[in-house]
């Protein structure tokens, strides 16, 4: 039924949980699965930052964990990894790297075979929609919340935004 399937992920939990929907999905029918991941040009989102800052100016003590509510523990594993604070954009661009190879990952022990990935720059909701114009994909799978902040309630959501504007069918995942 589908050719081609292209999932989003932001490293979140619920983005997760896409990837393995649309990795049944392409199992299921043979598709390929492009996974694409948004890097938001600009600033760090708060709780990264903080995490940054956290991870790069405080001394570890052993056996103990710095984990901030609402990122994956393993995103402060890759900061930490950051020997230098470096720029937002080098930060941002290795929290990315590390969600698409997980997806990519997840994609394949879920059953997909043939497995592809995007990294953009820019607003998340354009730039999928561009790699599934870009694709041809004949689906489009998002989780419903991400990391996004206060902010995606009050303004919308990546997920939202795609969904109604996207030309394919658009599959929302809720965990």
């Amino acid at each position: 039924m589908y050719q081609t399937i292209v999932v989003a992920t932001d490293g979140s939990t619920q983005a997760d949980e896409a990837v393995r929907v649309a990795a049944r999905l392409a199992a299921a029918d043979g598709a390929r699965l492009v996974v694409v991941h948004v890097m938001e040009e600009g600033a760090l989102p708060d709780d990264l930052r903080h995490m940054a800052e956290v991870e790069h100016l405080k001394e570890r003590q052993p056996g103990i964990e710095y984990r901030m509510a609402g990122v994956p523990g393993w995103m402060s594993d890759v900061i930490r990894q950051t020997e230098s604070a470096g720029t937002d954009h080098l930060i941002l661009e290795k929290v990315g790297r590390m969600a698409l190879e997980r997806a990519m990952s997840i994609a394949r022990d879920t059953g997909a075979t043939e497995v592809a990935d995007a990294m953009e720059a820019g607003q998340p909701a354009r730039q999928i929609l561009a790699v599934a114009q870009r694709e041809k994909a004949d689906l489009v799978v998002l989780g419903s919340r991400g990391l996004s902040d206060f902010a995606g309630l009050v303004f919308g959501s990546v997920s939202h935004r795609v969904a109604h504007l996207c030309p394919c069918t658009c599959l929302t995942v809720t965990s």
